[in-house]
Formats: structure tokens, C-alpha cells, sequence
């Protein structure tokens, strides 16, 4: 029988003694460590949960009132800033863009400066474009949301 160690242990133990424990021992600490990873997913997911629940009505409203669908919308709250985060989440269509590709190189355009070898396009990028160029990617272009997420700090940090 193995003489089982904490991962508190295992923190405080250096890098060489920790290397010689058995096999048995680190698939241990390995479970151990996954185990609070995922505890730690299930509290963080379950915390944002509730950040959404009571700010999100209002963060989308401030969107809503600087017509924007994504950003950082910041709200006072008892003392505390909340920063409300919906990022932008843009997908290509590669089917789309293989087109496009083609499109521009019949063009004589550098294709290089506007898809990505995995056929991706710089949302930077895009958006300095002229209309005209724009135009053959739009078809291909989904623009979505990501997860919101919240940040709090006390007032004056």
C-alpha cells in the first residue's frame, strides 16, 4: 500500500523528490488536480451564472442605448464596478472564403494580405477595407457573440 500525499503536500515538496514518487502516486495527484479543476469550473461557471442573472439585463440595455452589440459596459453597483464583457465572435465560411480566394487571385490581388493560410480574416483588418472589397467577403462572414463575462473591483481601484 502507498503511503498517499496531499497536493498541499506535493506543493510543498521540490520538483526531484516529487519526480521519484511511484507512478501510482502522481495518477493520483493528476486525478486530485482535475478533480479541483473541475470543482473549480463548476464554481466559476455557476458564480457567472448569477453575474449574468442580475447584470445582464442591464449591460445589454447600455449596449442598446450606445447601439452596440458587443463590448465592455461597466455599472455601478453598491460600492463595486462591474465590468460587463460580450465579446464579438466572428466566423468565416471556408467554402465561402476558398471562393473569395480564387475571386482575388483572378484579381491579381496578394491573397496572402487578406486570408490567413487556415482561412481566416483579421477582423482588423476587415474593417479598414474598402466597401467594394468587403463585398465579396461579407456571404462568408458570421458575426455572433461570445460568453459574457464579469469582473468586479471596489469603487476607486
Amino acid at each position: 500500500m502507498l503511503n498517499r500525499i496531499t497536493l498541499a503536500q506535493a506543493c510543498e515538496m521540490a520538483t526531484a523528490d516529487l519526480a521519484k514518487l511511484e507512478p501510482e502516486l502522481l495518477a493520483l495527484l493528476l486525478e486530485d488536480v482535475a478533480a479541483l479543476k473541475a470543482s473549480a469550473k463548476k464554481a466559476d461557471d455557476a458564480i457567472h451564472a448569477a453575474l449574468h442573472h442580475r447584470y445582464g439585463d442591464e449591460a445589454a440595455a447600455k449596449r442598446r442605448e450606445k447601439n452596440v452589440d458587443t463590448g465592455t459596459i461597466r455599472i455601478d453597483d453598491a460600492g463595486f464596478v462591474i465590468s460587463a464583457d460580450l465579446p464579438k465572435r466572428v466566423e468565416w465560411d471556408q467554402e465561402g472564403l476558398a471562393q473569395v480566394e480564387r475571386t482575388l487571385a483572378e484579381m491579381g490581388e496578394p491573397i496572402a494580405e487578406y486570408i490567413k493560410l487556415k482561412r481566416d480574416v483579421s477582423e482588423l483588418a476587415y474593417r479598414g477595407w474598402p466597401s467594394s472589397l468587403k463585398k465579396l467577403f461579407d456571404p462568408h462572414r458570421t458575426l455572433g457573440v461570445g460568453k459574457p463575462t464579469y469582473k468586479m473591483a471596489p469603487k476607486g481601484e
